[in-house]
């Protein structure tokens, strides 16, 4: 049992509470941070509270209840309503969030996560405490499905009770195992109304969780006679609700509610609960929700054993190729990474006899290379496999990164790898092996199959005498199941595995048909061929004879090229230049070849990277010349320009620069040379020049002092020519499906690459779904939960016709698309996994159903985003206390996943990757799975393309300690500058709040502004405070409004929701400086529990950042799913105007196009925030779908030679 316990001071009087002085009063000016007051107007003089229906709704956690009237005697919950008794509640408030969509998906805070997704130490969460006026009641509120919630009742809030403090626990218990005993019942007769009663013994043996509260307990049949009538009547209670809904309760025949039944009869009078509690299914509706079974197929659901402690539905697919093995062998999918690779194994624990057989194959000097070799009797050909002992001196699978032998003991005990040649010189006999990896020796860890092996590009020469003997290691056909092994030595592989990239890949791609260029005839083998290419990789290759172009580092440099150099300012983007020549760092032309080498099987020549360099003709961007930074410009009262990030100017100067500096080519066309600037600028890494600096003036750059490569020009040709013929080909897109949709961000972001058709999209929200379809009027919207659609999608599959369903639309829902239709699922699964973590909370099953979908389906490609927290997520284990989690799987989600894919025979790879660095004016880390079928290429990782200052981090570490990142560009550098906020709305018109001056008189300096925007009284604006529809204040100043106002004739949505006045006060008083925050306010506008010495504020910073004021020059906060002023992240006052963010631009913070509109099926604001705020950044979706665009082209270009050459 975890409990905390900082409520109360420690004490030798353990019975009574002592209150902290930092506790705040319960009344009707407290102020919840994160909570939405949006519907209620706080109480100023001469005012009256609203009714019962407006009360906020809160958690209170580590709570403690005590009698004031017998000095703070600690209390149990029936006390409350007794007479002579004042019970009292102190514990540590948060605000309910309605919705659970509103849930904060925080973990970008760089405070809060480490590298690997878990908490750092000594990290703090935000902590008001409470002390509760009067308690009326206290009252269970019962779920549909079972589970119960305990409530308090007072003159201003709810409150729920979460977890007592370790004081209240001896109190508290008695009642909190009653309500779990009755939890699991209701439960388990909810899920099934025929559920047997032996069965349900034996399942409450172990520590069991239900309900909000950390408290673990075990029960035995005792519990159940013991408590049989208080069973009884809620069973009763229960089955009332269900009947009242229209649902089927036929509960009363099963054999656990008969057997409850007969310990009843034979009990004497009930001991019931105090009457100071009232029995209710609700205090709010949206507070609580309908949750239907995790659907999964049979596989999953094997894959998946353990992991979830929600119950999960099976639904059988009855279509040939998807048969599983037998739901008894759950052993056969996972592993233990202590014994699995010797169980499978049978060998010597010495060797004997090592002969050759036949004579040698060839001979050179020093070796006589051998085919075949006889070992204590087992005949060993090359090609052949076989597992191998090793000591404390021999690691072959660290040897290359450097681990001592004690971090390898358990990788030690059992090898395995193909034999690749055999020679002997003097009298060592050896062998040449490439090494395969044990799936437990992955990421996958205690997930991996105990048969499956992964080739790796590692390899050492080794005696012959260490082999233990042959093995079986067998090659599945990419579409073949997993298989179920009993036989010793026998093994199969299908995967290369790539820890640097975290990748799995087709292992088809790494063997049988490497083009030889290093390694020598005789000792030709691929993993000593890959580490000699990544050799070359990192030296400069001369590609002719001429010593004029090169490649380093996969790019090829040709004169006249335009390329990136790496700037020396941190966080800024890269230098333009244009090559003049190829020349050595020291000085001068290259003239010669001292120096350089000739590599093995080459007439190429190579040289160190920082021996060669280039001289170039630097450009710079037009905007360094005659710009100020957004905050001047405005402070000066100038009016905005266009700032155009792609257009350079001829600085007349030259440089030059080793080619570790360079970065790649890009694009530069004079303006001349362009037929339509904006199709140009759509491109990637293209940029247009028009002048020069001469004598520090910019006067006409002429078409014809610019010259291009002929070689770099055609290749640039062909790739548009490919391009535009592959978007214009029927048939050539991907049918996408888009799970958990919400408002559509991965949509849009794959759809405008022009890879992707989405087709059909998934979303539980009603609100997102009708906005998901205005938007998107021809693909087809299942507006219902994914679990009953993927069920009923089975069944379809099945050839069975289940019953109609309607969808929250009251619209029936359309039969789901066929087994075959769909090329590419996508999803970000709404997830519980992030700090305020739940071990039973259904959304954490939602990723099993998304794979579910992808094991029914079979799409070519699949992409799961979700939070960063995912990688701290421990599968399986139980709850510890309110958003802690112990027990069970280290970063267990991730290693699931992996799973699940690779075992259904999907090439997979994953990484983290920030929104900011792919052009979106916020910070928004997420991680990105791919999942691939065999015959596909897996997509690139995207690399940075804009600047992004405090990025965060984006390396993932391994359990094993292992660290990697996708991004290999250098730190904060990128080919273009931060998309500021200053870019993304600084066109929009401006409007402001009229000030109420309800607290505080206007003052001689408001008197004196002269503010050039419109003003709106709040009070009397409606529920949206701004324009439903008006002409943009400005032409697009900015690459990122050029790219965002596409087709965008009129600008909608550019309105806020209302505030209360005093709100609206607050908002007008915070000065015009960015990064001012309510502690700016006067003193009788500042909020008491953000200010005061004696409030938790002293020990939060000042709650800094709440009712604080955005920079023009810097980014957005992630979005979140309202704009609050006293929200988590507080920052959403406008950088220039009395007011918050409007919809328009909460949008443009995460990439919605403006012709985008928001829509609901009510009138509140907080519908579209929220649908801005649960979205996809549609930059991170763009940038994620052109590698995929790159892939699908690529197949399309290899099918259309097939197709040619079979013609021919």
């Amino acid at each position: 049992m975890q409990l905390s316990n900082f409520i109360g001071k420690s004490r030798k009087n353990k019975n009574v509470y002592v209150p902290l002085p930092e506790e705040i009063e319960e009344d009707a000016k407290l102020v919840v941070i994160g909570e939405d007051r949006q519907d209620e107007t706080e109480i100023l003089p001469g005012e009256e509270r609203n009714e019962r229906e407006t009360l906020p709704c809160r958690t209170l956690d580590n709570f403690t209840l005590y009698d004031v009237v017998h000095g703070n005697r600690i209390v149990g919950l029936e006390s409350i309503g007794d007479d002579g008794m004042d019970i009292r509640c102190s514990g540590i408030v948060k605000p309910i969030i309605i919705d659970p969509d509103d849930e904060p998906e925080d973990d970008d805070d760089e405070d809060f996560l480490g590298d690997n997704g878990e908490p750092k130490e000594k990290q703090k969460m935000d902590q008001q405490i409470v002390k509760l006026s009067a308690i009326f009641f206290w009252e269970i509120i019962m779920e549909k499905s079972g589970e119960s919630q305990i409530w308090l009742r007072t003159t201003f809030a709810y409150y729920r009770l979460l977890n007592p403090s370790i004081d209240m626990v001896k109190d508290f218990t008695p009642l909190a195992r009653r309500l779990q005993l009755a939890n699991l019942v209701i439960a388990t007769l909810a899920r099934d109304n025929n559920a047997g009663y032996e069965e349900f013994i034996e399942n409450i043996k172990d520590e069991i969780q239900t309900g909000s509260s950390s408290i673990s307990m075990k029960f035995n049949e005792k519990d159940i006679k013991k408590e049989s009538q208080y069973l009884l009547e809620e069973i009763s209670n229960w089955s009332e609700e269900v009947m009242e809904d229209g649902d089927v309760c036929d509960i009363f025949g099963s054999q656990l509610f008969t057997k409850i039944m007969q310990f009843c009869n034979g009990v004497g009078k009930s001991v019931g609960i105090a009457s100071g509690r009232r029995t209710q299914r609700n205090v709010n509706l949206e507070v609580l929700k309908h949750v239907n079974p995790t659907c999964v197929t049979p596989w999953i659901n094997k894959v998946s054993n353990g992991l979830f402690l929600r119950t999960l539905l099976v639904s059988e697919i009855k279509v040939e190729g998807t048969e599983v093995a037998d739901d008894n062998d759950i052993r056969a999918i996972t592993c233990d990474p202590h014994t699995a690779k010797n169980l499978a194994l049978e060998g010597r624990d010495r060797t004997t006899n090592v002969r050759w057989i036949g004579e040698g194959e060839k001979k050179t000097s020093d070796r006589t290379y051998y085919n075949t070799v006889d070992i204590d009797g087992d005949i060993i050909t090359v090609g052949d496999c076989v597992s191998m002992r090793a000591d404390e001196t021999h690691t072959p699978y660290n040897k290359k990164q450097g681990k001592s032998a004690a971090s390898v003991e358990r990788q030690a005990e059992v090898w395995f790898g193909r034999v690749v040649y055999m020679w002997q010189e003097k009298n060592h006999k050896q062998f040449h092996v490439r090494w395969f990896i044990h799936g437990s020796d992955t990421v996958l860890q205690e997930t991996a199959g105990p048969r499956e092996l992964f080739l790796i590009d590692e390899c050492d020469d080794n005696e012959l005498d260490s082999i233990m003997g042959k093995i079986e290691v067998r090659l599945l056909d990419s579409v073949e199941p997993e298989p179920v092994i009993s036989k010793k030595n026998v093994f199969f592989y299908r995967f290369f595995y790539d820890k640097n990239k975290m990748m799995f890949e087709d292992v088809r791609k790494h063997e049988g048909s490497c083009h030889f260029q290093f390694c020598d005839e005789d000792a030709q083998c691929e993993s000593c061929e890959a580490h000699h290419q990544q050799e070359s990789f990192n030296d400069v290759v001369f590609l002719d004879t001429y010593k004029k172009c090169f490649k380093y580092k996969g790019s090829e440099y040709y004169p006249n090229d335009f390329v990136y150099t790496v700037p020396k300012n941190p966080d800024t983007p890269y230098e333009v230049g244009q090559i003049i020549d190829i020349v050595k760092i020291s000085g001068g032309v290259i003239d010669d070849y001292v120096g350089f080498k000739m590599t093995k099987r080459l007439s190429k020549m190579s040289s160190s990277a920082t021996s060669v360099g280039v001289k170039l003709r630097m450009f710079k961007r037009s905007v360094t010349l005659v710009m100020k930074d957004y905050k001047t410009l405005v402070a000066e009262g100038g009016e905005p320009s266009v700032r155009d990030q792609r257009q350079l100017f001829y600085t007349g100067k030259e440089a030059e620069f080793p080619a570790t500096e360079l970065e790649g080519t890009c694009c530069v066309r004079h303006i001349d040379e362009i037929e339509n600037l904006d199709d140009f600028k759509d491109e990637q890494d293209t940029f247009w020049v028009d002048t020069k600096l001469v004598a520090g003036k910019q006067v006409e750059f002429s078409l014809n002092e610019i010259t291009h490569n002929p070689k770099s020009e055609r290749t640039r040709k062909e790739y548009l020519r490919d391009l535009k013929e592959f978007l214009a080909t029927s048939g050539g897109k991907l049918r996408g499906l888009d799970i958990f949709s919400g408002a559509g961000g991965l949509t849009i972001g794959f759809d405008r690459t022009g890879a992707v058709e989405t087709k059909w999209a998934i979303e539980f929200s009603k609100a997102a779904a009708m906005a998901f379809k205005y938007n998107h009027p021809n693909i087809m919207v299942y507006n219902q939960c994914a679990n009953l659609l993927l069920d009923r999608a089975i069944k379809e599959g099945n050839g069975e016709i289940p019953d109609e369903l309607l969808d929250f639309q009251k619209q029936k829902v359309v039969p789901m698309p066929a087994r075959g239709e769909v090329d590419f699922i996508y999803c970000g699964p709404p997830c519980g996994i992030n700090r305020f973590k739940k071990a039973n909370d259904v959304k954490n099953s939602l990723i099993a159903t998304s794979l579910s979908y992808v094991d029914f389906y079979r799409p070519k490609y699949f992409l799961l985003e979700n939070v960063r927290g995912l990688l701290a997520f421990r599968m399986g284990g139980k709850q510890a206390g309110t958003n802690k989690i112990e027990g069970g799987i280290r970063m267990g989600a991730v290693k699931f996943i992996l799973r699940a894919l690779t075992s259904m025979g999907y090439q997979a790879q994953f990484s983290i990757q920030q929104a900011g660095q792919h052009g979106c004016p916020q910070s928004r880390r997420r991680v990105i799975f791919w999942g691939v079928q065999m015959d596909y290429r897996i997509p690139r990782w995207p690399q940075p393309s804009h600047c992004f200052p405090k990025q965060g981090s984006l390396n993932i570490t391994l359990p094993d300690g292992f660290s990697f990142s996708a991004v290999k560009r250098r730190s904060g550098h990128a080919p273009h500058a931060l998309v500021t906020i200053g870019d993304a709305i600084l066109d929009l018109p401006g409007f402001e709040y009229a000030n109420p001056h309800k607290v505080c008189s206007i003052t001689d300096e408001e008197q004196a502004e002269n503010r050039p925007y419109r003003k709106i009284n709040v009070s009397t604006a409606g529920v949206q405070v701004g324009e439903l529809e008006q002409d943009y204040a400005y032409p697009p100043l900015s690459e990122y409004q050029r790219w965002i106002r596409k087709k965008s004739t009129q600008l909608t949505c550019h309105f806020t929701r209302p505030f209360n006045e005093i709100t609206v006060e607050r908002i007008c008083r915070i000065p015009m400086i960015a990064g001012a925050d309510h502690s700016s306010l006067p003193d009788p506008l500042k909020p008491w529990c953000l200010s005061d010495p004696n409030s938790a504020a002293a020990r939060h910073n000042g709650w800094k950042g709440l009712f604080g004021r955005l920079d023009l020059d810097s980014h957005f906060q992630t979005a979140l799913t309202d704009i609050q002023p006293m929200g988590k992240q507080g920052s959403v006052i406008h950088p220039t105007q009395k007011r918050v963010i409007t919809v328009r631009e909460h949008a443009r913070s995460q990439g919605f196009p403006d012709t985008y509109k928001f829509i609901s099926d009510t009138d509140k604001v907080s519908d579209q925030h929220r649908q801005v705020g649960n979205a996809v950044p549609i930059p991170l979706g763009f940038a994620l779908g052109l590698p995929l665009r790159e892939c699908l082209i690529e197949q399309w270009k290899r099918s259309a030679l097939t197709t040619g050459e079979e013609q021919a």
